[in-house]
């Protein structure tokens, strides 16, 4: 896949950037889950995948819960907030790394979110290919992913459906408002790590709540993206275009992030990232971007 550097697609290397450089170190178990990989279908078929918006998430009682993503002894605007998330409570347990490999036979990560035991919600240009719309070859799940393990080898499960919300297929629209996907698993993980409600708030509810916001995920800078890091109390900073501007720390591999925020006392995710805007010339970010929950109920 080819990087387009002109000024109509300035954001186009950070939006793909997950498809582009996710040649890093993948573990045996996940590239020998991957050759096992059914057919991949695609669907415009909502029904499918039985969703409902503000449905109450699966917390298993065998995790325990805990609002610290950490236990134990981290294209970032300023300062590096992250933190890694080595905990597996509920809800990071929910939470997982996607391994891809593209029509071209090039591999990549996104991360994506359990919203019900076998449905992942994550971005459409971690599906499918963003210039020329073709579908991944073999997608897999890992989920609650530290230092490069699940917590049981046998629940790394195989994508068997993919529903992408947007085809790509004007980059005047960049950033995408549609980049959202749900992919259907061939494992009901959510009922052993959980799921995550997904809950539409006003721009204005979230803009008026300042750091109140987390982003995880499996940013590559990060262990090499084999543990994900979480940005716990950043910002989303307005509406635009029918995209949220955030200013969440971030890097590839960080595509289908869920931007996480409490909605009377329960986790619930509010946005999904999506790309970012940088200086070309000192890498430095400017602003991040992220899909609205409105987006995809738009369509049940």
């Amino acid at each position: 896949m080819n990087v387009l550097w002109d000024k109509r697609v300035k954001l186009l290397m950070c939006f793909v950037a997950g498809i582009l450089c996710m040649t890093l170190a993948i573990p045996i178990r996940a590239e020998m889950a991957l050759a096992q990989t059914p057919q991949l279908l695609r669907t415009q078929n909502l029904n499918e995948f039985s969703l409902s918006p503000n449905a109450a998430p699966i917390i298993p009682s065998s995790l325990g819960r805990s609002l610290n993503p950490s236990v134990g002894n981290r294209s970032v605007i300023d300062e590096d907030n992250r933190v890694q998330m080595t905990n597996r409570s509920y809800p990071w347990s929910a939470i997982g790394w996607i391994i891809g490999t593209t029509a071209q036979g090039e591999n990549y990560i996104c991360t994506g979110t359990l919203i019900t035991p076998d449905v992942v919600l994550t971005n459409a240009h971690c599906v499918v290919d963003i210039q020329t719309n073709e579908l991944s070859q073999h997608i897999t799940f890992e989920p609650n992913l530290i230092n490069g393990w699940v917590r049981d080898d046998a629940d790394v499960a195989n994508v068997i459906k993919v529903l992408p919300g947007s085809d790509f297929g004007d980059f005047s629209q960049l950033p995408y408002p549609d980049d959202w996907a749900l992919i259907k698993l061939d494992k009901p993980l959510g009922e052993t790590y959980g799921t995550i409600a997904w809950t539409p708030v006003p721009i204005d509810i979230l803009v008026g709540n300042p750091e109140h916001f987390a982003l995880v995920g499996y940013s590559s800078d990060v262990d090499n993206g084999n543990t994900a890091s979480v940005h716990m109390g950043c910002s989303i900073l307005s509406e635009q275009k029918g995209v949220f501007h955030h200013n969440c720390d971030m890097q590839t591999g960080s595509s289908g992030e869920p931007i996480l925020g409490q909605i009377n006392g329960e986790i619930r995710i509010v946005a999904v990232n999506s790309a970012e805007e940088f200086e070309r010339q000192t890498g430095k970010g400017i602003v991040n971007f992220a899909t609205r929950i409105q987006q995809i109920i738009a369509r049940l």
